[in-house]
């Protein structure tokens, strides 16, 4: 059996590893293991689509950080955060929330509307907390070794995605009188004054931050392939960075498609034939 088979399974990656190191010219080995790599997702429609989606967003970015770096993070990114619904969903609280009191606020309402949206508010600045804290970083690591690069690139990656949102919420927050000289009454009596501009607030800000409204859902079986198919990546990045020989020229190929949906990987070759014929 071919050893590039048994790419996805963890216990054979220090093989890997020993292996690449002692091939005289590891390029065609390396060329099987992506071939493989990208064969795990070929035949899910969905995951081939959540790959194109962040492609296409990571086009978006003008980036000193290279295109498969963006990726790396983004997959990660994505792909927890599809796993962590309730901090979309707590951000969609507070939008909907926020639609639905905007005019008038009855007494015995507002002291329980304002607690739940800072419960919400809160749970979403934690679930983000906690995603920069968890994130699984191997990839993007890996990538960046060769640019000499600090570790934490994905941490800088998620600030500056998620820091201005963070802030601003945190801001927002603040500004809900949560205090327990506030009665009722006087809860109320603030929400009619400052309800309005606090909610045309929330939701402009979660529009401009539409892009963390997550709508991928996968499988138990879904997200194990995907978990492969991250770990398998990684470990031909570290097979790359190993003490093996691999020409400049096969070396960008794999990176240049690494962690792209099988339709783009296709148009990548497609241009290099054709620009290799002129």
């Amino acid at each position: 059996m071919n050893l590039a088979d048994h790419i996805a399974e963890k216990r054979w990656r220090e093989v890997f590893l020993l292996s690449v190191t002692m091939l005289d010219n590891a390029e065609y080995f390396l060329r099987l293991i992506k071939i493989k790599i990208d064969s795990l997702l070929e035949k899910d429609s969905n995951i081939q689509n959540f790959l194109g989606s962040i492609y296409e967003c990571s086009l978006s970015f003008n980036s000193s950080y290279r295109p498969e770096v963006i990726r790396a993070f983004q997959f990660a990114l994505n792909h927890t955060l599809s796993k962590k619904l309730k901090y979309v969903q707590s951000l969609k609280y507070a939008r909907d929330s926020a639609l639905n009191y905007t005019s008038g606020l009855s007494v015995a309402l507002a002291h329980d509307f304002i607690t739940q949206l800072d419960r919400a508010l809160e749970l979403a600045l934690s679930c983000a907390s906690e995603l920069i804290l968890a994130l699984d970083i191997g990839l993007a690591s890996a990538l960046e070794r060769d640019l000499n690069i600090e570790c934490t690139l994905p941490i800088h990656f998620a600030i500056a995605f998620d820091s201005e949102l963070q802030q601003k919420l945190q801001e927002l927050r603040i500004q809900l009188p949560l205090s327990d000289k506030y009665s009722p009454t006087k809860l109320s009596q603030w929400w009619k004054i400052n309800g309005s501009s606090w909610a045309t607030q929330l939701i402009s800000l979660l529009d401009h931050h539409g892009n963390w409204e997550i709508e991928w859902h996968f499988t138990d079986e879904q997200n194990k392939l995907l978990q492969q198919y991250y770990d398998a990546n990684k470990l031909l990045v570290d097979c790359l960075n190993s003490d093996c020989y691999v020409s400049r020229e096969v070396r960008k190929e794999i990176e240049d498609t690494l962690l792209l949906p099988i339709a783009e990987i296709e148009k990548y070759k497609a241009a290099k034939a054709a620009h290799s014929n002129d």
